[in-house]
Parts: structure tokens; sequence; C-alpha cells
């Protein structure tokens, strides 16, 4: 990897060479991140964040590093929550509430553009990350202000319709914390409109076509909580035609969003009473997941995945009056479940 290359020892030297190397080690989380080595992308996203937290302290007016020093909170967050460590991810999340409150409310009354709607956008994630649900959608908003205004001055601009698109997609999540299904639906939608009308001007864009199947994953889900299955069942088809054109565009794709899109539309067929359906959707998911776990190291979220796989085969099984072929998927559950619990004693099964 080309960044690799340059990334040398630098304490000691100018603010602005530790400040590309800051750079480097965050590209470096990105691109760990993309083909799933988090623990490499956590290892980079802390360095980066150590060399910028030192700069600020050296250069507290820089506003391109004070940036960037949010940004890499955030993007550690991210990782944090991804790898279920949670405790981290909410500790360096207050962390950074406490750096950038008094930051935009200063900001806000001088400035414009796109550093003031990104960290806006972000200040909002972190505060609804620890529950200040009506706060976060106040930055929201204000992003999304900010970002419409932009975007009249700039309409073909694409990284301001893409963060439009992310921030509708903020809104819709917090409104759902809040229990405000119609809203949340009404915001998914829009940012889906947003990521399509992109991904038509780039259809060969690997980024927009995985944002749009999650788009189409958020809008069955929000179809859902409104209880309009069909909608729904509608949106995760559609998830998992494209999660299987990204998995053919780019083999080294891991299964687990297709999986994922796969035991949600069987959940909604179940839902229904649909259980032959369902059983068969079910089946696909535990196809698509079972070389994931077939060689070591094993995913523990994948081999929990297959066990609750094996059980809503059985319990669909059981539904369809076929008591003996459930026999089968309930007992690799139990299986799976006895598995899970000797590794988190450190025992071996």
């Amino acid at each position: 990897m080309e960044i690799q290359h340059h990334l040398v020892q630098t304490r000691g030297t100018s603010v602005q060479a530790r400040h590309e190397l800051a750079l480097n080690h965050s590209k470096l989380a990105e691109a760990s991140e993309a083909v799933e080595h988090r623990a490499e992308a956590i290892a980079h996203a802390r360095q980066s964040l150590t060399l910028l937290s030192e700069l600020l302290a050296e250069v507290p007016e820089d506003r391109r590093i004070f940036h960037d020093c949010f940004y890499q909170y955030h993007q550690l967050c991210d990782l944090f929550r991804k790898s279920g460590e949670n405790v981290d991810a909410l500790a360096h999340t207050r962390k950074a509430i406490a750096l950038m409150k008094p930051h935009i409310q200063k900001a806000d009354a001088t400035e414009s553009g796109e550093m003031l709607y990104n960290d806006h956008q972000r200040f909002a994630l972190m505060l609804r990350e620890v529950g200040d649900l009506e706060d976060a959608l106040q930055h929201y908003v204000r992003a999304l202000n900010l970002a419409q205004e932009t975007a009249v001055k700039a309409p073909n601009d694409f990284d301001v319709k893409y963060v439009q698109s992310d921030i509708h997609r903020g809104i819709a999540i917090t409104l759902t914390r809040k229990k405000d299904f119609p809203g949340a639906l009404e915001h998914y939608q829009r940012g889906h409109e947003i990521m399509a009308s992109l991904s038509q001007l780039d259809p060969a864009n690997i980024r927009l076509l995985h944002r749009l199947s999650q788009s189409h994953g958020n809008i069955a889900d929000a179809f859902a909580l409104v209880n309009d299955n069909a909608q729904a069942q509608n949106h995760l088809r559609q998830a998992v035609a494209m999660e299987e054109t990204l998995i053919a565009k780019v083999p080294s794709r891991s299964p687990i969003s297709l999986a994922d899109r796969l035991k949600a539309l069987a959940d909604t067929v179940r839902s229904n009473g649909n259980y032959q359906d369902a059983l068969n959707y079910y089946e696909q998911a535990l196809r698509v997941m079972e070389p994931m776990v077939a060689q070591p190291p094993t995913d523990k979220l994948a081999r929990r995945r297959l066990g609750i796989y094996h059980a809503y085969i059985g319990l669909c099984q059981l539904k369809l009056g076929k008591t003996e072929a459930a026999k089968e998927p309930l007992n690799l559950m139990l299986q799976v479940r006895e598995e899970l619990r000797a590794a988190d004693r450190g025992k071996p099964t």
C-alpha cells in the first residue's frame, strides 16, 4: 500500500509533517476497514488520534487540525461500535462531545460550508449515541440546512449530495429512536432518492451500490414499523439483489450483509404466516454464511448468526408440520449455543 511507505517516525518534526502522518494513518484505517481488517483499522485510527491530539494541544486555533481530530474521534468510535467494544466507543464519544461542544457554538456564529455541516453531522451522531436525541436532532437539522445552502451554490457537487443523503439517514435513525416511525420513513426515502440519483450518474460505483443496498434495508425496516409488510418485502428483495451484485463484482466482500438481508426478508415473510417461503429464505441465509464459519478463525458473531438461522429453520419446519425435519436444525442450534458458551468460558468444546 503506497501510503504505508510514508509512515515514518516524525515526532519532533514540523506540525505539517505530523499532520500529514496523522492523515495517512486515518486513510490506512479506512482502507483496513474496507477489507474488514478491523483490529488493524483500530490501531491506525488510534495512532492518528494520538498525533492529532498532540497537534491540537500545540496549535489549538488551527481549524483544520481541530476538524480532523474530531473526525478521528468519530472514526474510532464507529470502529469500536462495529467491533462490539461499546465501553470504549462510549468513552471516546463523550471525550469528543466535550471537545466539540464549545467549539461548534463559536464556529456556528462565524463559519459556514463543508467543515461546519460535517461538524454538526458528526456532533449529532455522537449526541445520539449517548441518548441526547433532542439535541442530536437539532444538530442534524442544522447540518442539513447548511448542506442544502451549499448545494444551491454547487448543484452538481457529488460530495455535498452524498452528505445530504447521509444526514437524512441520521435524522431517520434519530426519529426511529424517538418512535416517530412515519417521520423516519420520510427521511430514509429522501436520503435514498438522493443516493439513487448519484448512482445513476455512476452506476459502477461500488460505494454507492453498497449505500443503496443499505438504504433499501433501512426503508424496509421503516415500512415494517408502520405495518406495511408488502413494501418492506419489496425493498428487502431489492437489497438482496444489490448484495448479490456487489459480491459478484467484489468476490472478497463479506457475505454477512447478504445473509442479514435474507434473514430480514424471511422474518417479514414469516410474520405474514408464509412459513414455506420464510424457510426458503432462512436456508439461503444459512448457505451464504456457512463458508464463513467453515474454517478457523471463526467470527463469533458469524457463529451466532448460524445458530439463529438453524433455530428459525427448525421453527418453520415445526409450523409446517415437519416435526422430524425440525430436529436436525434445532439440534444444530443447541450445538452452536454450547460452542459459543464454551468459547466465552475460554474452554474448548
